[in-house]
Protein backbone atom coordinates (compact mmCIF):
# COMPACT_ATOMS: atom_id res chain seq x y z
CA UNK A 1 0.00 0.00 0.00
CA UNK A 2 2.49 3.11 0.71
CA UNK A 3 4.57 1.70 -2.56
CA UNK A 4 1.37 2.03 -4.26
CA UNK A 5 0.75 5.49 -2.35
CA UNK A 6 4.47 6.43 -3.57
CA UNK A 7 4.06 5.75 -6.96
CA UNK A 8 0.92 7.76 -7.04
CA UNK A 9 2.87 10.63 -5.69
CA UNK A 10 5.35 10.14 -8.46
CA UNK A 11 3.21 10.47 -10.75
CA UNK A 12 0.96 13.26 -9.30
CA UNK A 13 4.43 15.53 -10.32
CA UNK A 14 5.49 13.98 -13.67
CA UNK A 15 4.85 16.35 -17.17
CA UNK A 16 2.82 13.75 -18.51
CA UNK A 17 0.70 14.26 -15.24
CA UNK A 18 0.17 17.63 -15.63
CA UNK A 19 -0.54 17.65 -19.22
CA UNK A 20 -3.23 15.15 -18.19
CA UNK A 21 -5.05 18.00 -16.29
CA UNK A 22 -5.07 20.07 -19.14
CA UNK A 23 -8.58 18.68 -20.38
CA UNK A 24 -9.80 19.17 -16.88
CA UNK A 25 -13.74 19.68 -17.66
CA UNK A 26 -16.37 21.18 -15.23
CA UNK A 27 -15.81 24.19 -12.40
CA UNK A 28 -14.51 21.13 -9.99
CA UNK A 29 -12.16 19.23 -12.12
CA UNK A 30 -11.14 22.74 -13.44
CA UNK A 31 -10.72 23.85 -9.93
CA UNK A 32 -8.30 20.98 -8.57
CA UNK A 33 -6.41 21.04 -11.66
CA UNK A 34 -5.53 24.69 -11.22
CA UNK A 35 -4.56 23.89 -7.61
CA UNK A 36 -2.09 20.80 -8.72
CA UNK A 37 -0.80 23.09 -11.38
CA UNK A 38 -0.08 26.09 -9.39
CA UNK A 39 1.57 23.88 -6.13
CA UNK A 40 3.82 22.04 -8.48
CA UNK A 41 4.63 25.24 -10.06
CA UNK A 42 5.34 27.18 -7.33
CA UNK A 43 7.49 23.79 -6.06
CA UNK A 44 10.96 24.66 -5.90
CA UNK A 45 12.12 21.03 -5.52
CA UNK A 46 10.07 19.69 -8.17
CA UNK A 47 11.97 18.55 -11.83
CA UNK A 48 12.21 21.75 -14.12
CA UNK A 49 10.22 19.81 -16.89
CA UNK A 50 7.82 19.43 -14.38
CA UNK A 51 7.01 22.92 -13.31
CA UNK A 52 7.34 24.00 -17.12
CA UNK A 53 4.18 21.43 -17.92
CA UNK A 54 2.64 23.10 -15.02
CA UNK A 55 2.88 26.20 -16.15
CA UNK A 56 1.89 25.47 -19.79
CA UNK A 57 -1.24 23.65 -17.75
CA UNK A 58 -2.79 26.65 -16.12
CA UNK A 59 -1.98 28.56 -20.11
CA UNK A 60 -4.43 25.70 -21.02
CA UNK A 61 -6.78 26.18 -18.82
CA UNK A 62 -7.10 29.81 -19.23
CA UNK A 63 -8.03 30.80 -15.59
CA UNK A 64 -7.15 34.40 -14.18
CA UNK A 65 -7.54 32.68 -10.34
CA UNK A 66 -5.79 34.76 -8.27
CA UNK A 67 -4.03 31.39 -7.14
CA UNK A 68 -2.61 30.65 -10.83
CA UNK A 69 -1.66 33.95 -11.21
CA UNK A 70 0.45 34.32 -8.67
CA UNK A 71 1.67 30.97 -9.74
CA UNK A 72 2.49 32.14 -12.78
CA UNK A 73 4.06 35.48 -11.44
CA UNK A 74 6.37 33.14 -9.14
CA UNK A 75 7.59 31.24 -12.07
CA UNK A 76 8.68 34.18 -13.96
CA UNK A 77 10.27 35.51 -11.71
CA UNK A 78 14.02 36.94 -12.64
CA UNK A 79 15.92 34.38 -10.42
CA UNK A 80 13.76 31.23 -12.05
CA UNK A 81 14.94 28.94 -14.64
CA UNK A 82 14.76 30.72 -18.65
CA UNK A 83 12.68 27.78 -19.92
CA UNK A 84 10.24 28.24 -17.04
CA UNK A 85 10.40 31.65 -16.97
CA UNK A 86 9.24 31.67 -20.84
CA UNK A 87 6.65 28.86 -20.27
CA UNK A 88 4.99 31.35 -17.45
CA UNK A 89 4.90 33.96 -19.79
CA UNK A 90 2.92 31.93 -22.58
CA UNK A 91 0.57 30.87 -20.23
CA UNK A 92 0.18 34.66 -18.57
CA UNK A 93 0.00 35.67 -22.40
CA UNK A 94 -2.92 33.14 -22.80
CA UNK A 95 -5.27 34.23 -20.27
CA UNK A 96 -5.79 37.57 -21.90
CA UNK A 97 -7.11 38.76 -18.36
CA UNK A 98 -6.67 42.64 -16.66
CA UNK A 99 -4.60 40.98 -14.24
CA UNK A 100 -2.27 39.11 -16.06
CA UNK A 101 -1.23 42.42 -17.75
CA UNK A 102 0.66 43.97 -14.78
CA UNK A 103 2.65 41.30 -14.36
CA UNK A 104 3.89 40.72 -17.56
CA UNK A 105 4.67 44.49 -17.74
CA UNK A 106 6.57 44.09 -14.69
CA UNK A 107 8.53 41.53 -16.07
CA UNK A 108 9.85 43.56 -18.66
CA UNK A 109 11.44 45.53 -16.28
CA UNK A 110 13.75 42.99 -15.02
CA UNK A 111 16.87 41.22 -16.65
CA UNK A 112 16.02 39.47 -19.97
CA UNK A 113 17.76 36.98 -22.78
CA UNK A 114 16.62 38.15 -25.79
CA UNK A 115 14.07 34.34 -26.48
CA UNK A 116 12.38 35.30 -22.98
CA UNK A 117 12.36 38.99 -24.21
CA UNK A 118 10.65 37.85 -26.80
CA UNK A 119 7.85 35.29 -25.26
CA UNK A 120 7.07 38.60 -22.71
CA UNK A 121 6.09 40.58 -26.11
CA UNK A 122 4.54 38.29 -27.32
CA UNK A 123 2.23 37.56 -23.87
CA UNK A 124 1.73 41.74 -23.83
CA UNK A 125 0.75 41.98 -27.24
CA UNK A 126 -1.69 39.36 -27.03
CA UNK A 127 -3.36 41.53 -24.17
CA UNK A 128 -4.16 44.42 -26.76
CA UNK A 129 -8.59 43.79 -26.33
CA UNK A 130 -8.00 44.31 -22.72
CA UNK A 131 -5.81 47.54 -22.93
CA UNK A 132 -7.07 49.35 -26.18
CA UNK A 133 -8.83 52.71 -25.74
CA UNK A 134 -7.52 52.84 -21.70
CA UNK A 135 -4.45 55.90 -21.94
CA UNK A 136 -3.47 55.19 -18.36
CA UNK A 137 -3.34 51.16 -18.90
CA UNK A 138 -1.39 52.07 -22.72
CA UNK A 139 1.39 54.49 -20.95
CA UNK A 140 2.01 52.02 -18.22
CA UNK A 141 2.45 49.30 -21.16
CA UNK A 142 4.50 51.24 -22.91
CA UNK A 143 6.90 52.48 -20.31
CA UNK A 144 7.67 49.10 -19.77
CA UNK A 145 8.91 48.57 -23.30
CA UNK A 146 10.63 51.83 -23.06
CA UNK A 147 13.20 50.28 -20.15
CA UNK A 148 12.75 46.94 -21.81
CA UNK A 149 14.37 48.56 -25.20
CA UNK A 150 17.28 50.71 -22.65
CA UNK A 151 18.57 48.05 -21.65
CA UNK A 152 19.02 46.20 -24.45
CA UNK A 153 22.21 45.51 -26.29
CA UNK A 154 20.82 44.89 -29.80
CA UNK A 155 17.97 45.29 -31.16
CA UNK A 156 14.62 44.25 -29.68
CA UNK A 157 12.37 41.59 -30.28
CA UNK A 158 10.26 41.76 -33.66
CA UNK A 159 7.44 41.73 -31.78
CA UNK A 160 8.51 45.04 -30.07
CA UNK A 161 7.83 47.48 -33.36
CA UNK A 162 4.50 45.31 -33.58
CA UNK A 163 3.51 46.39 -30.32
CA UNK A 164 4.43 49.74 -29.96
CA UNK A 165 2.41 50.36 -33.78
CA UNK A 166 -0.34 49.58 -31.69
CA UNK A 167 -0.11 51.17 -28.19
CA UNK A 168 2.17 53.77 -29.22
CA UNK A 169 -0.57 56.91 -29.80
CA UNK A 170 1.15 60.39 -29.74
CA UNK A 171 -0.29 61.41 -26.48
CA UNK A 172 0.73 57.95 -24.99
CA UNK A 173 4.34 59.06 -26.14
CA UNK A 174 4.08 62.53 -25.11
CA UNK A 175 2.99 61.21 -21.07
CA UNK A 176 5.62 58.39 -21.24
CA UNK A 177 8.38 60.85 -22.26
CA UNK A 178 6.80 63.20 -19.79
CA UNK A 179 7.04 60.72 -16.98
CA UNK A 180 10.76 59.18 -17.85
CA UNK A 181 11.89 63.24 -17.54
CA UNK A 182 10.59 63.64 -14.06
CA UNK A 183 12.63 60.39 -13.34
CA UNK A 184 15.27 61.39 -14.46
CA UNK A 185 15.15 64.68 -12.58
CA UNK A 186 14.97 62.83 -9.42
CA UNK A 187 18.04 60.02 -10.33
CA UNK A 188 19.99 61.44 -13.32
CA UNK A 189 21.64 58.12 -13.91
CA UNK A 190 22.63 56.23 -17.29
CA UNK A 191 19.44 53.78 -17.29
CA UNK A 192 17.43 57.00 -16.60
CA UNK A 193 18.88 58.71 -19.40
CA UNK A 194 18.73 55.99 -21.66
CA UNK A 195 14.89 56.10 -21.03
CA UNK A 196 14.42 59.47 -21.69
CA UNK A 197 16.64 59.09 -25.09
CA UNK A 198 14.30 55.84 -26.24
CA UNK A 199 10.87 57.52 -25.57
CA UNK A 200 12.04 61.17 -27.01
CA UNK A 201 13.29 58.67 -30.24
CA UNK A 202 9.91 56.95 -29.94
CA UNK A 203 7.82 60.10 -29.50
CA UNK A 204 9.19 62.15 -32.77
CA UNK A 205 9.44 58.51 -34.86
CA UNK A 206 5.83 58.57 -33.97
CA UNK A 207 4.68 62.20 -35.28
CA UNK A 208 7.00 61.58 -38.16
CA UNK A 209 4.70 58.41 -39.29
CA UNK A 210 1.88 60.11 -38.94
CA UNK A 211 2.40 63.46 -41.31
CA UNK A 212 -0.03 62.39 -43.95
CA UNK A 213 -2.93 62.47 -41.75
CA UNK A 214 -1.55 65.99 -40.35
CA UNK A 215 -0.83 67.45 -43.69
CA UNK A 216 -5.04 66.01 -44.34
CA UNK A 217 -5.95 67.62 -41.12
CA UNK A 218 -4.05 70.25 -39.44
CA UNK A 219 -6.44 71.57 -37.04
CA UNK A 220 -7.10 67.98 -35.26
CA UNK A 221 -3.61 67.62 -34.92
CA UNK A 222 -2.35 71.10 -33.74
CA UNK A 223 -2.68 69.77 -29.79
CA UNK A 224 -1.27 67.05 -30.26
CA UNK A 225 1.72 68.90 -32.42
CA UNK A 226 2.56 71.42 -30.03
CA UNK A 227 2.80 68.61 -27.18
CA UNK A 228 5.08 66.61 -28.61
CA UNK A 229 7.42 69.46 -29.42
CA UNK A 230 7.10 70.65 -26.22
CA UNK A 231 8.10 67.23 -24.45
CA UNK A 232 10.97 66.82 -26.78
CA UNK A 233 12.63 70.44 -26.34
CA UNK A 234 12.01 69.44 -22.87
CA UNK A 235 13.76 66.32 -23.29
CA UNK A 236 16.51 68.24 -25.03
CA UNK A 237 17.26 70.65 -22.09
CA UNK A 238 17.69 68.07 -19.44
CA UNK A 239 19.80 66.17 -21.82
CA UNK A 240 21.59 68.90 -24.14
CA UNK A 241 24.91 66.48 -25.40
CA UNK A 242 22.88 62.77 -25.84
CA UNK A 243 18.88 63.65 -26.08
CA UNK A 244 19.28 67.19 -27.03
CA UNK A 245 21.67 66.84 -30.42
CA UNK A 246 18.61 64.13 -31.01
CA UNK A 247 16.17 66.00 -30.62
CA UNK A 248 17.68 68.79 -32.64
CA UNK A 249 18.55 66.54 -35.77
CA UNK A 250 14.95 65.04 -35.29
CA UNK A 251 13.02 68.73 -35.58
CA UNK A 252 15.59 69.63 -38.52
CA UNK A 253 14.46 67.04 -40.21
CA UNK A 254 10.65 67.60 -40.09
CA UNK A 255 11.25 70.81 -41.77
CA UNK A 256 10.25 69.51 -45.26
CA UNK A 257 6.19 69.24 -43.24
CA UNK A 258 4.84 73.12 -42.64
CA UNK A 259 2.65 71.38 -40.35
CA UNK A 260 5.55 70.17 -38.35
CA UNK A 261 8.20 72.73 -39.00
CA UNK A 262 6.39 75.50 -37.40
CA UNK A 263 5.52 74.13 -34.12
CA UNK A 264 9.47 73.02 -34.03
CA UNK A 265 11.05 76.22 -34.70
CA UNK A 266 9.11 77.97 -32.47
CA UNK A 267 9.87 75.67 -29.31
CA UNK A 268 13.51 75.83 -30.74
CA UNK A 269 13.92 79.96 -31.04
CA UNK A 270 10.34 80.85 -30.72
CA UNK A 271 9.57 84.29 -28.68
CA UNK A 272 8.99 82.52 -25.74
CA UNK A 273 12.49 80.92 -25.35
CA UNK A 274 14.90 83.13 -23.38
CA UNK A 275 17.99 84.33 -25.60
CA UNK A 276 20.21 82.42 -23.50
CA UNK A 277 18.22 79.14 -23.63
CA UNK A 278 18.48 79.15 -27.60
CA UNK A 279 20.31 76.12 -28.83
CA UNK A 280 22.31 77.96 -30.73
CA UNK A 281 23.83 79.93 -27.74
CA UNK A 282 25.30 76.51 -26.19
CA UNK A 283 28.35 75.89 -24.66
CA UNK A 284 28.50 72.90 -26.90
CA UNK A 285 30.22 73.67 -30.48
CA UNK A 286 28.36 70.17 -31.22
CA UNK A 287 25.05 71.38 -29.97
CA UNK A 288 25.45 74.77 -31.58
CA UNK A 289 26.50 72.86 -35.16
CA UNK A 290 23.02 70.53 -35.14
CA UNK A 291 21.10 73.61 -34.27
CA UNK A 292 21.89 76.06 -36.71
CA UNK A 293 21.95 73.15 -39.22
CA UNK A 294 17.94 72.22 -37.86
CA UNK A 295 17.29 76.02 -37.86
CA UNK A 296 18.36 76.95 -40.97
CA UNK A 297 15.94 74.11 -42.49
CA UNK A 298 13.07 75.67 -40.58
CA UNK A 299 13.67 79.75 -40.68
CA UNK A 300 11.10 79.12 -43.82
CA UNK A 301 8.13 78.32 -41.34
CA UNK A 302 8.83 80.58 -37.96
CA UNK A 303 10.82 84.08 -37.31
CA UNK A 304 12.50 82.35 -34.69
CA UNK A 305 15.41 80.47 -36.52
CA UNK A 306 16.36 83.44 -38.66
CA UNK A 307 16.70 85.48 -35.83
CA UNK A 308 18.23 82.91 -34.27
CA UNK A 309 20.56 82.20 -36.89
CA UNK A 310 21.49 85.83 -37.51
CA UNK A 311 22.18 87.21 -33.80
CA UNK A 312 23.56 83.86 -32.78
CA UNK A 313 25.57 82.08 -35.58
CA UNK A 314 26.28 84.59 -37.80
CA UNK A 315 26.79 87.71 -35.56
CA UNK A 316 28.54 85.99 -32.91
CA UNK A 317 30.22 81.94 -34.22
CA UNK A 318 33.48 81.76 -33.61
CA UNK A 319 33.53 78.20 -34.53
CA UNK A 320 34.59 77.43 -38.60
CA UNK A 321 32.82 74.68 -38.51
CA UNK A 322 29.49 75.80 -37.15
CA UNK A 323 29.50 78.36 -39.87
CA UNK A 324 30.61 76.03 -42.52
CA UNK A 325 27.30 74.03 -41.82
CA UNK A 326 25.67 76.80 -43.32
CA UNK A 327 27.31 76.90 -46.75
CA UNK A 328 27.25 73.80 -46.78
CA UNK A 329 23.64 73.25 -47.02
CA UNK A 330 22.48 72.02 -50.66
CA UNK A 331 21.16 74.37 -52.61
CA UNK A 332 19.70 74.17 -56.16
CA UNK A 333 20.48 76.06 -58.92
CA UNK A 334 19.21 79.86 -59.16
CA UNK A 335 18.11 79.59 -55.58
CA UNK A 336 19.84 81.69 -52.41
CA UNK A 337 21.90 79.63 -50.31
CA UNK A 338 20.93 79.04 -46.50
CA UNK A 339 23.22 82.69 -45.33
CA UNK A 340 21.46 84.49 -47.82
CA UNK A 341 18.09 83.64 -46.72
CA UNK A 342 18.66 84.47 -43.07
CA UNK A 343 20.35 87.70 -44.19
CA UNK A 344 17.34 88.48 -46.57
CA UNK A 345 18.82 88.69 -49.40
CA UNK A 346 16.72 88.43 -52.33
CA UNK A 347 17.32 88.53 -56.12
CA UNK A 348 18.56 85.92 -59.10
CA UNK A 349 21.24 84.07 -58.44
CA UNK A 350 23.45 83.67 -62.25
CA UNK A 351 26.41 81.14 -61.70
CA UNK A 352 30.10 83.56 -62.07
CA UNK A 353 32.31 80.05 -62.10
CA UNK A 354 31.48 76.77 -62.47
CA UNK A 355 30.27 76.00 -59.11
CA UNK A 356 30.39 79.33 -57.74
CA UNK A 357 27.51 81.96 -57.51
CA UNK A 358 26.70 85.25 -57.01
CA UNK A 359 23.99 87.54 -56.31
CA UNK A 360 22.48 90.06 -59.02
CA UNK A 361 20.20 92.75 -58.08
CA UNK A 362 20.52 92.01 -54.01
CA UNK A 363 17.90 93.63 -51.48
CA UNK A 364 16.88 93.07 -48.29
CA UNK A 365 13.19 92.15 -47.25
Amino acid sequence: MVLLLGLAAGCATAPTHMYDLMDAEGDEAVADALESAAAVLTDRGARAATREAAARTLGRLRSDAPAAISALQLGLAADQAPGLRRQSAWALGELRSPAALPVLTAALRSPLDDETGAYLLEAVAKHYPVMAGDEETLVRVVEAMVFYAGNRQGAPAAMYDLLGARTRTVAVNVRVLSNALQTLSSANTAGNRAAVYNATLELLEKVASKTGEIRAGPAAWSARVEAAMRAARAAHDADPEGTGLLVLWYLGQLASEQELAGPAGQVLAGDDVPEAARPTRSPRAAQRLVAAWALARLQAHALGPRRALLLDVLSDELEPKVMQVLADLPVRAGEVDAVQRVLGITGRIAPATPGAATVRGEGHR
